[in-house]
């Protein structure tokens, strides 16, 4: 078990004061083990008996044994998530997060193709996802957009969502700013889905994979070269490669740096050991989010102090990090003008 090292709580009350941007951030990893369990019984859904109480399930998290099991835990979400009704409420949960940490805007990623036999139809499930984002919008005052994502050792039903998720955005207002591709990357590499992401992008919809996570910066130059993302989800393997950080520099490629899910999942054993120092020193372009907030036992707060105690950021990079976050954002350039005055307030933190 990886346990979360003690932290300065002057620190924390300043970090907490800082307006944020999140764009790596799972939906069905921010379930709370409360919510979990209260929709496995409303919908007679076995839980297995070591995740009987929130307790016991909060006691599996951040004790991975590899990604595999990680993943064992997220279906389980997944597996409870069966009506309209239920994307809803942890979604408005998700939103009452997000404004626990003082973020101004939120790219959501959620897996529609998990849900393509539920009886209630993505329409639906979309349409209600919508509604608790406009809600959240009116009042809260935080803005959110959808990354639905592919499944990289699940390929065949990736047309199939595609063009829905076309289909969604030529309707207007759907809330879907690109296209995500997570999973297992060895033995999967992202060529494996080059048309569909083209196809995509033909039609306005921008790739925004994960890449260079449990698979080296091999996983990250075939990424760049089939998908040409503006972004990678991680990427943080290509600290391994003085060359391809050059290029992630030049191509201005923005990463999505995940501290907490990096050492739950064993790629490096601690923060001290994780190489976000490296990347900066480099010149890459990235900023932190926090991925799978519950099943990590992590918030935006606690990853902006992990990189700042233990991993070497300084404070001017950070806020640096929170604007490139909005620049990097799929928004329009007149909403990111308003968020830019808002976050030009944390020079004054």
């Amino acid at each position: 078990m990886h346990a979360h090292p003690p932290l300065d709580t002057q620190l924390h009350e300043r970090i907490r004061q800082l307006a944020k941007v999140e764009l790596h951030l799972h939906l069905e990893g921010s379930i709370s083990p409360e919510t979990l369990l209260d929709l496995a019984k409303k919908h007679q859904f076995t839980i297995p008996a070591k995740f009987a109480t929130p307790d016991l399930v909060r006691s599996h998290y951040s004790r991975y044994k590899d990604f595999r099991d990680f993943v064992n835990i997220f279906i389980l979400g997944v597996n409870c998530l069966k009506t309209p009704e239920d994307f809803y409420l942890v979604m408005k949960q998700l939103g009452a997060r997000l404004a626990s940490q003082n973020v101004l805007y939120a790219e959501v990623t959620w897996t529609p193709q998990f849900y393509l036999l539920r009886p209630c139809g993505l329409d639906s499930i979309l349409r209600v996802l919508n509604q608790a984002r406009r809600e959240i919008e009116t009042e809260l005052g935080i803005r959110v957009r959808w990354i639905p994502d592919l499944i990289r050792n699940f390929p065949k039903p990736a047309p199939k969502v595609t063009q829905w998720l076309i289909q969604q955005m030529r309707r207007g207002d759907s809330g879907i700013v690109a296209l995500g591709l997570g999973g297992p990357e060895y033995a999967h590499p992202a060529s494996n889905f080059e048309l569909i992401f083209q196809a995509a992008r033909e039609c306005g919809l921008p790739a925004n994979p994960h890449a260079g996570e449990n698979d080296g910066p091999i996983s990250v130059r075939n990424t760049l070269h089939c998908l040409q993302p503006r972004r990678i989800g991680h990427g943080v393997r290509a600290s391994e490669d003085p060359e391809l950080m050059a290029l992630l520099r030049t191509q201005r490629t923005h990463l999505e740096v995940c501290l907490s899910s990096n050492i739950q999942l064993g790629i490096y054993a601690d923060f001290e050991q994780h190489p976000l120092r490296t990347l900066l020193d480099a010149g890459c372009e990235l900023s932190l989010h926090t991925d799978d907030p519950v099943l990590f036992q992590t918030s935006l707060n606690q990853e902006y102090q992990y990189a700042l105690e233990y991993c070497g950021m300084h404070w001017n990079e950070l806020l640096q990090s929170i604007n490139a976050a909005l620049n990097a954002s799929y928004l329009d350039e007149s909403t990111k003008r308003i968020l830019q005055k808002e976050l030009s307030r944390n020079s004054m933190v």
